[in-house]
């Protein structure tokens, strides 16, 4: 026996259940990020209407094109064009109708959570249906983007196949008008360059088909040569299959435009969705239920994780900002960025978690404290300071006992991890015998503490000396300064 001793403490793992699972989130999270959403709201919907405003004037810009196009083809793009902006019309009506469910969701969530009393099991489970909804309307919104693109391509499938039947009434329109190859040849060039420059002033065409454009505009300068060399016909062959082939290049893009603006809009919302997540987390209400009744304590994440929450949030910040400069991201990216932003949700709420744990845990802490108070009470030992190291919660907590006789006892409470899911500390115990050198007494005491300890639920490794201390008292005097102790910057 020495005066030095090291024991490994560990909460039961039903008495960790039972802690864990008491202990409950008493905020309305869902609220809390729906009121943070709201002040998020104004600029996500500026957003939103600068996109819808880019799609109008891309339509419009179209429209007045067609003025300077050849009757027939002015006639069939009229139509052609009512049709495209139809299916978009569409594709961003059916991506409206889930945000409003998605919102019509969240308020019956924030709802019901008014309704029911926060410390009935029953309303833990519904509160857990009601996000469970959440998470499938946001998987839901997904697909329905897939979904929207898949008839959108199909759609224009159908329009490209009718295209071909279009090029010969268009070609028969133009013999009627113009009886020489010559003019007929320079209608379709005129007519073609016509939609190819209102395609390059009105897609970002390099982004989603980088060079397809330019392809197009040398065909169409061959043909223009053709036409000076007195190549009518060849001309004409030429510009019909350029036509084609832009014509494709339009639906193409628009299908491309329309799909990136809804994955932008997505990600940008789950963006400020996980943001206001972590900004509603920094500061949990948890309820624990005690002999006494339920009780509330308020956590700071961010500092029972030490900086992790803060961290994640820089995080998402850093990714809102690409999100609001988005011209330089690909399709792929911001597929990657709602990928993210759930992984971040995840994330954000296993920091809760952690910091709920290390929350109990320091209260186990000051627990086995009061334990070891209690077990050496009767025989003559009182507490007469403790502290945390550094005055910091999260860290070691030391306990000075002094005997009637003047002999003094240190407890120092540590944290450590814990390989499976329970609570871990290590206890030092060591003891300042000046009255008398009795292994016998120290066992003694030794005892009382661990079985104190196992009556609280709690497991006790066998007590090891201290390599050194081994029949002697202990020598290290400046764990009884205490104002040391507190003057320890802790480390994480």
């Amino acid at each position: 026996m020495s005066g030095v001793k090291d024991t490994i403490v560990n909460l039961r793992q039903s008495e960790y259940n039972r802690i864990m699972n008491s202990c409950r989130r008493a905020d309305n999270l869902e609220a809390g990020i729906s009121n943070r959403l709201k002040q998020a709201s104004s600029h996500l919907r500026q957003q939103m209407d600068s996109q819808l405003g880019q799609m109008q004037q891309r339509h419009n810009r179209f429209e007045s094109a067609l003025s300077n196009m050849s009757g027939e083809m002015r006639r069939i793009e009229k139509d052609n064009h009512a049709r495209l902006r139809s299916l978009a019309n569409d594709f961003q009506k059916g991506l409206n109708t889930l945000d409003k469910k998605i919102n019509q969701q969240r308020r019956e969530y924030m709802h019901k959570f008014a309704e029911h009393d926060k410390h009935l099991a029953a309303h833990d489970r519904m509160l857990e249906q009601q996000a469970q909804a959440i998470r499938e309307q946001r998987h839901e919104y997904l697909t329905l983007i897939q979904q929207q693109g898949e008839q959108f391509a199909q759609a224009l499938d159908e329009q490209r196949r009718e295209l071909q039947g279009q090029i010969q009434t268009i070609q028969d329109h133009i013999v009627a008008k113009e009886q020489h190859a010559q003019g007929q040849a320079q209608q379709w060039l005129q007519d073609t360059q016509t939609l190819l420059k209102v395609i390059d002033e009105s897609y970002d065409h390099q982004k989603f088909k980088p060079g397809e454009l330019a392809k197009l505009q040398n065909e169409l300068q061959i043909a223009e040569n053709n036409i000076a060399q007195g190549h009518y016909e060849a001309a004409i062959s030429t510009t019909q299959r350029t036509y084609l082939h832009t014509q494709e290049l339009r639906l193409e893009l628009e299908r491309q435009t329309l799909e990136w603006n809804a994955y932008l809009t997505a990600a940008r919302q789950n963006a400020a969705e996980v943001l206001a997540a972590c900004d509603t987390h920094q500061t949990a209400q948890f309820t624990f239920d005690t002999e006494e009744g339920a009780e509330e304590v308020a956590a700071e994440v961010d500092f029972w994780t030490h900086g992790a929450l803060s961290k994640l949030r820089q995080q998402i910040a850093e990714e809102q900002n690409k999100l609001d400069n988005p011209d330089n991201l690909s399709l792929e990216e911001l597929k990657q960025s709602i990928a993210h932003a759930e992984q971040w949700r995840q994330q954000s709420e296993q920091l809760v978690e952690q910091a709920k744990e290390a929350l109990i845990a320091s209260q186990l802490r000051n627990n086995i404290a009061q334990s070891i108070e209690a077990a050496l009470q009767n025989a003559g030992w009182e507490v007469v300071d403790s502290t945390y190291e550094g005055e910091d919660f999260r860290g070691a907590l030391h306990v000075k006992l002094q005997h009637l006789s003047n002999d003094e006892l240190v407890t120092i409470i540590t944290p450590e991890e814990a390989a499976n899911k329970t609570i871990r500390n290590r206890l030092n115990i060591q003891f300042f015998d000046r009255t008398r050198h009795d292994e016998k007494f120290r066992q003694e005491r030794l005892k009382r503490i661990v079985d104190k300890l196992t009556e609280e639920e709690l497991d006790c490794s066998q007590p090891q000396c201290a390599p050194g201390t081994e029949n002697q008292p202990a020598r290290d005097v400046e764990h009884l300064d205490f104002e040391k102790v507190r003057a320890k910057t802790v480390t994480v």
